[in-house]
C-alpha cells in the first residue's frame, strides 16, 4: 500500500488535539499536512483538560467529546467517486497523562471516536508502572524496583527500611501517572518524616490517588529514551535515541538527539530490550521506553505508551513524522514500508537538541504563571548547517493560568555539526524575549548549555539538582539600571530588589535626581541611553514601561530589552536583558509589622495558622498551589499573624498581600 493510498483510506473530518499548547501546536501541524481540520481544546466550551484527581473528570471528558462530535457530521467522499462512512472524528491525546489512561479510548468508543493511541489493554499494562517493571524483570530486563509491594504511608516505608536495611538516598515513584511530581528522592530519615506528607498531598491533588513504590538511586546514571513504532504484523521501527539527562526535579529541560557519547554495545542492548518489550507486551502504536545507563549497566525506568515530549526532536533528526507513524499503526499495516514513512520532507541535520521554556523562577524553583505582555519577535533561524525553531503558541496579552502545566514553548535546534549545536542554541535563547507578569527560564537554559561538563557531554541525570551552581546574583550594573528604570515610575529612597535592600545614589544639590528624563510625577530622573523613547503604559492601576536600553556588557555597548510590569502599586517585575528581578519601593516607617506577600500566582491551598497565633521562624504559614506545585510560605523570624487578608481556595496573584505579620525580634 503506497503512502498516499494508505492515508486516503483513513480520513477524518476533524481532529481534536489535547495537551500543552506547545506540544499541541507541533502535533496540529503534522495533522494539517494530512488535510485534517484540527480543533484545539481552546476553541471548545471546556478549554482546559480535566485534572485526573477531579471526581467529575470522566464526565468532563464525555462533555468534551460530545461537543467535539457535534461540530460536524456526514459521509466522506472516496477517491474515484462514491461515499463511505469512515472515522469522522479523531482525538489525539498529545503528550498528556490522559494519553496513558485506558479510560480515554473506552470513552471515545461511546461517541464513535478514534483515539490515536495504543489499545486500552496496552495502556492498562504500561500505566501500572510497578507491574510493568516486574513483568519486564521476568524477561531478564534489569530494573531498580526495591519492593514488589506498593505503599501508601510513612509507616510502610519505615517498615520496609527496617526490614531491608535500605540506605539513603532512594526514590519513591508513583504506581500510576507521573510528571515532575511523580518521583521523589528520599535523602534522610528526617526529610522523610518532614516532607513526605506534603508530597503525598500533592500526589492526591494531581493524580487522585496515593500509591507508590521504592526504587534504587543510581548515582551518575544517564537517562536515555528509545522511541519506537510497532505494527500489528510485528514490525518494529526504532528511532534515534534521546538523552534526557538534563532534568531538574525529574522534569526534563534539555534533550539531545542522538544520544552522544553512548557506547555502541549499550545502544544495541537498548534497541534489543525495546524490541523484546514491545513484542512481549503486544504493543501496537508509537511509544518509548526509558532507561538509566550507569557505565556499562542498563536499567529499565518506565514505558511511555504515547508520544514522548521529545518527539519533535527525534522526528526532526530522523527526517520523519511521529504522527504519520501513529496513524499508520492504526491501519492495516501489512504493506507499509519504512521507506515510505522515513522519506524526509525537510532539510535533515543529524544532530539536534530541544530546550523547554517554562513559566517559572528556576533558581528559587517557584512556578511563575501570569500575563504574557510581550512575545518573541523571532521564531525561525536559518544559518549554514544550522536551523532553529521556537514553538510558542501564546499571543500578546494572553494569560498563562496557574492551572496550566507551565510549559510555554519548545526551542528546537538542529545542526550538521555537533560542535555548532550548543553555541547556536545559546544564541537563539538570547534572542528569545518573553515579558509580562510571568517569569521564564531562558537564562537558566543558556547557563546550563554554557557549563563545561555539558559542552563535553559529561553529565548525568542528577547533575542539575546536585552539582549545577547557577548565577543567582545580577551584576551591580544591572541592579543600577533596574533602579534607574523603576525611578521613571516611582520615587523612593530605598528599594528591595529580589529580597536585597538597595539605596540609590546621591541626588543633586537641588534634591532632584540627575538627568534629563521625567517620570509620571514630573520629577527629574537619571539619564538612560534609550534606543528609542520608552513606551509608558498602565495595567490595573499600576504604571509600567517597555523599550530597549544601551548598557555596558563585558566592556562593550549592547542593546537589551526592558519591561517593567506592575505587580501592585509599589512593586514591579522587571525584565532587563536576560535578568528577571522583583522590585519594591518602601517607605521610611520603622515598625515590626511587615506585609506578607504571595511568592506565586495561584490558589490558597491551606492556611496553617490562625490569626494572633505565634509562628516559629521558617515554619510555613500558608501553602499556595500553582502549576500543579505546592509552594509553602514562611518568614525567617518568629512572628505573629495580625490579620489574614485571604481565605482558603481564594485565587491570588504574585505579590498580593496575604497577611499582616508582627515580627517578634
Amino acid at each position: 500500500m503506497k503512502n498516499s493510498g494508505a492515508h486516503s483510506e483513513f480520513r477524518v473530518r476533524k481532529a481534536l488535539v489535547l495537551g500543552e499548547r506547545a506540544m499541541e501546536d507541533w502535533i496540529a501541524r503534522s495533522l494539517r499536512v494530512r488535510s485534517f481540520e484540527v480543533v484545539s481544546q481552546q476553541l471548545l466550551t471546556q478549554k482546559r483538560r480535566p485534572c485526573l484527581s477531579d471526581p467529575t473528570s470522566l464526565d468532563q471528558i464525555r462533555c468534551l467529546f460530545s461537543e467535539f462530535v457535534q461540530m460536524g457530521e456526514g459521509s466522506l467522499p472516496l477517491q474515484g467517486g462514491g461515499q463511505q462512512n469512515l472515522v469522522h472524528h479523531l482525538v489525539h491525546p498529545g503528550t498528556t497523562l490522559w494519553a496513558e489512561r485506558p479510560e480515554l479510548p473506552t470513552l471515545a468508543r461511546e461517541f464513535g471516536l478514534t483515539v490515536v493511541s495504543p489499545s486500552a489493554r496496552i495502556l492498562s499494562l504500561l500505566n501500572h508502572k510497578l507491574n510493568f517493571l516486574l513483568e519486564a524483570g521476568k524477561l531478564g530486563i534489569a530494573h531498580g524496583v526495591l519492593s514488589s509491594d506498593p505503599m501508601h504511608s510513612l509507616r510502610e516505608i519505615e517498615e520496609f527500611m527496617d526490614r531491608t536495611q535500605q540506605k539513603f538516598p532512594f526514590f519513591l515513584k508513583v504506581v500510576k501517572g507521573g510528571g515532575g511530581f511523580g518521583s521523589w528522592m528520599v535523602q534522610s530519615r528526617q526529610s522523610l518524616q518532614k516532607d513526605l506528607l506534603p508530597w503525598l498531598d500533592q500526589l492526591r491533588k494531581n493524580l487522585g490517588e496515593v500509591l507508590f513504590f521504592p526504587e534504587r538511586y543510581f548515582e551518575g546514571a544517564r537517562r536515555i529514551g528509545i522511541p519506537f513504532a510497532r505494527f500489528q504484523n510485528g514490525w518494529v521501527q526504532v528511532f534515534p535515541a534521546v538523552d534526557a539527562s538534563l532534568q531538574q526535579r525529574h522534569r526534563k529541560l534539555i534533550e539531545f538527539c542522538p544520544a552522544l557519547h553512548l557506547d555502541a554495545s549499550i545502544l544495541a542492548q537498548l534497541h534489543q530490550w525495546t524490541r523484546i518489550l514491545a513484542e512481549n507486551f503486544g504493543f501496537v502504536g508509537v511509544g518509548s521506553f526509558e532507561f538509566l545507563v550507569d557505565s556499562d549497566r542498563v536499567f529499565l525506568l518506565e514505558g511511555v505508551p504515547r508520544l514522548n515530549t521529545a518527539f519533535p526532536l527525534w522526528e526532526r533528526v530522523a527526517g520523519t513524522s511521529a504522527v504519520d507513524w501513529q496513524l499508520a499503526t492504526l491501519e492495516d499495516s501489512s504493506n507499509v514500508s519504512a521507506e515510505e514513512l522515513l522519506n524526509p520532507r525537510i532539510s535533515q541535520n543529524p544532530f539536534g537538541l530541544s530546550a523547554r521554556l517554562y513559566a517559572e523562577d528556576p533558581y528559587l524553583q517557584l512556578p511563575q504563571p501570569g500575563l504574557v505582555y510581550e512575545t518573541p519577535l523571532k521564531k525561525q533561524w536559518s544559518q549554514p548547517g544550522v536551523s532553529g525553531e521556537l514553538s510558542f503558541p501564546f499571543e500578546r496579552s494572553e494569560r498563562v493560568s496557574p492551572s496550566d502545566s507551565g510549559m510555554l514553548g519548545l526551542l528546537l535546534v538542529t545542526s550538521s555539526d555537533e560542535k555548532k549545536l550548543i553555541s547556536r542554541a545559546q544564541e537563539f535563547l538570547g534572542e528569545t524575549w518573553i515579558a509580562g507578569s510571568l517569569q521564564t527560564n531562558e537564562r537558566f537554559l543558556a547557563e546550563i548549555l554554557d557549563h563545561p561538563w555539558v559542552k563535553e557531554g559529561m553529565f548525568h541525570a542528577s547533575v542539575l539538582d546536585e552539582e549545577f551552581i547557577p548565577q543567582m546574583e545580577p551584576p551591580p550594573l544591572i541592579v543600577q539600571k533596574v533602579i534607574e528604570v523603576c525611578s521613571l515610575l516611582a520615587c523612593s529612597e530605598r528599594w528591595i530588589i529580589s529580597e536585597r535592600w538597595v539605596i540609590p545614589g546621591r541626588k543633586s544639590e537641588g534634591g532632584e535626581p540627575t538627568g534629563g528624563s521625567f517620570n509620571f510625577f514630573g520629577e527629574r530622573l537619571p539619564a538612560l541611553e534609550w534606543v528609542s523613547a520608552p513606551e509608558f503604559w498602565s495595567y490595573q492601576g499600576g504604571g509600567g514601561l517597555s523599550g530597549r536600553l544601551v548598557v555596558d556588557e563585558a566592556q562593550r555597548q549592547v542593546e537589551v530589552g526592558v519591561c517593567v510590569f506592575p505587580k501592585s502599586a509599589n512593586s514591579w517585575l522587571v525584565r532587563l536583558g536576560k535578568w528577571f528581578l522583583t522590585v519594591r519601593k518602601i517607605d521610611n516607617k520603622k515598625n515590626n509589622n511587615i506585609r506578607f506577600g504571595a511568592l506565586v500566582t495561584g490558589k490558597v491551598h491551606a492556611m496553617l495558622v490562625r490569626a494572633t497565633a505565634l509562628v516559629p521562624a521558617h515554619e510555613p504559614l500558608v501553602i499556595l498551589e500553582s502549576l500543579g506545585q505546592f509552594v509553602p510560605h514562611c518568614v525567617p523570624f518568629p512572628s505573629t499573624v495580625i490579620q489574614w487578608k485571604v481565605a482558603a481556595e481564594e485565587q491570588v496573584t504574585s505579590g498580593q498581600e496575604l497577611a499582616d505579620l508582627k515580627l517578634l525580634v
